[in-house]
């Protein structure tokens, strides 16, 4: 999907409901499979058994894509990039980073409506050839404390 129309459709979303947001969800999903390498049969165990404690009506699946961080993507899609679950060191690292990008989504951080022209890009950065650009930072580093307060929340109640 070309850029330009990644982020109208990011835009978009933000002012439709649950249905728009899980078909762009699904597209984002999509390209990721497309691009990701094979990867071995039963890697994705741990993180689907997590998935279901902490979120049950998500999607969580490993892909073996380049990467540096968990995706969260709207309508409820996690993708754990191989290289991410490598470096994780144990079972509550890998819940907490599941929690957060669950967090992401349950807060609709990058689908509501923004508070800039260019905040939902932040959502939508890691399928963009380009870094996030420096002004959205602090936006950014808000939705992850955000992000950050959920997760431990999450993981206490659930795990």
């Amino acid at each position: 999907m070309p850029t330009i129309l990644c982020l109208f459709v990011c835009f978009a979303s933000a002012l439709f409901g649950s249905e728009k947001e899980q078909a762009l969800g699904k597209r984002l999903r999509n390209d990721l499979q497309r691009e990701a390498r094979p990867l071995a049969v039963g890697l994705d165990s741990e993180v689907k058994e997590l998935g279901k404690l902490l979120a049950p009506e998500m999607s969580f699946e490993v892909l073996d894509v380049d990467r540096d961080q968990i995706i969260g993507l709207p309508g409820g899609f996690l993708v754990v990039p191989l290289k991410v679950l490598s470096r994780l060191k144990s079972r509550t690292e890998l819940a907490l980073g599941l929690a957060h990008a669950v967090g992401h989504i349950v807060l609709r951080h990058g689908v509501r409506s923004p508070r800039t022209d260019t905040e939902a890009l932040i959502y939508i950065a890691p399928h963009l050839p380009m870094p996030p650009m420096s002004s959205l930072r602090a936006a950014q580093k808000q939705d992850d404390l955000e992000a950050d307060r959920f997760a431990a929340e999450l993981v206490k109640s659930r795990l």
